[in-house]
């Protein structure tokens, strides 16, 4: 198993890198892991055959996330892809979603490969034979949860972290958390985490990481003027030195 970087910038949109967007290898198959805006482009720039990828999961619905959809959908129909695409958005984005496509014309009864939209929730478990996939809740959009409710929103404030594990190996994807407290499931015992660095205290991240036995971890979803040497010194310095920060097109094996 092992992960390429495609997008990784934050909520921010940059220069020179895409939004959230991940690609987990296993064998000849690609699970990607959020598709921000840019991914398109950035599949492109890293050379990625994309007929190889089956499944998105995408972990909420913040745009940095997910609003680079609808142009891989159009880039693989334009490409003339043949395997079909199984999307899982959570259950709050599937009606939207579909809404979505229908409005930017990306019918996908239209589509020259079959595109299935499925749903995630709290209780949801992928397993392919290949690759197993959980998802941990975490509380990053529960602060909107009083407006939208004041609005008669139908949100319902999902957000996921997702655990893979492939080949005896655990890989960690925290998605957009709240505190470094998300991270005490998800990072148990975890080959590979990655996590976000914009919504946690990273004095706090060393202690987590050797008291969950973390063996290696990337910091992702970074400003362009974060000061990464600096963090890296005092992660070192703190006694913790597998850490690594995501750029796009890094591929790391996870082992």
């Amino acid at each position: 198993m092992r992960l390429t970087v495609i997008g990784c910038a934050s909520g921010t949109p940059s220069v020179s890198r895409a939004h959230s967007c991940y690609l987990i290898h296993e064998g000849d198959r690609g699970y990607m892991l959020d598709c921000g805006d840019g991914a398109a482009s950035a599949l492109v720039r890293c050379g990625i055959d994309t007929s190889q990828i089956g499944d998105v999961f995408i972990s909420h619905t913040h745009p940095d996330h997910v609003i680079g959809l609808p142009m891989l959908i159009q880039m693989e129909h334009l490409k003339k892809r043949s395997e079909p695409l199984r999307i899982h958005v959570p259950t709050e984005f599937e009606q939207a979603f579909s809404d979505m496509l229908q409005g930017l014309y990306l019918f996908p009864e239209k589509m020259c490969f079959e595109i299935s939209v499925l749903t995630i929730d709290d209780d949801f478990v992928f397993d392919d034979g290949r690759v197993r996939i959980e998802v941990y809740p975490n509380p990053h959009l529960a602060g909107n949860a009083e407006f939208a409710n004041s609005v008669g929103a139908r949100n319902l404030m999902q957000c996921y972290s997702f655990a893979l594990t492939a080949g005896g190996r655990k890989f960690a994807y925290s998605a957009d958390i709240t505190g470094i407290s998300d991270l005490d499931e998800i990072a148990e015992n975890a080959d590979l985490l990655l996590t976000e660095g914009m919504h946690v205290d990273l004095a706090d991240l060393p202690g987590l990481l050797a008291e969950k036995g973390v063996k290696r971890c990337i910091l992702t979803h970074l400003p362009d003027d974060f000061d990464r040497e600096s963090t890296l010194q005092f992660l070192e310095k703190s006694g913790y030195d597998s850490l690594g920060f995501a750029q796009e097109g890094l591929t790391v094996s996870i082992r």
